[in-house]
């Protein structure tokens, strides 16, 4: 996986905004993942860019899902799904579940708003 930081800086795709700190983590922890089809949940989706990183990274048997509070389907890829929903909500958190199997990584980048529900 040492690509993926090569990856992050040379990304002409959709916007990434990673923290640089966490790539040492992210290399650590995902790698064993690499080529293997591995579900990758990615709470919060940005511009996209990210899940994109990350199906480059673990290859053609990968299925990455994005959550996001906002409508991003138009992100939606061969191996990206993007689905709309609360993190918070535990029937939004089962449709993934139900749809997809278990996870093997979730990946909280999303942010909190402070609001009411």
């Amino acid at each position: 996986m040492s690509g993926l930081w090569d990856a992050f800086v040379g990304n002409e795709g959709r916007g990434a905004d990673k923290w640089t700190h966490y790539f040492p983590a992210y290399e650590r922890h995902f790698s064993r993942y690499v080529g293997r089809p591995v579900v990758m949940v990615e709470i919060g989706v940005g511009e996209g860019g990210s899940l994109q990183l990350w199906k480059g990274q673990f290859g053609p048997s990968a299925r990455m899902v994005g959550l996001d509070i906002l409508d991003k389907s138009g992100f939606e890829e061969d191996q990206i799904a993007i689905r709309v929903g609360d993190q918070a909500d535990y029937g939004v958190l089962q449709g993934l579940l139900d749809e997809f199997g278990p996870p093997d990584i979730i990946l909280d980048d999303g942010w909190w708003a402070d609001r009411e529900h």
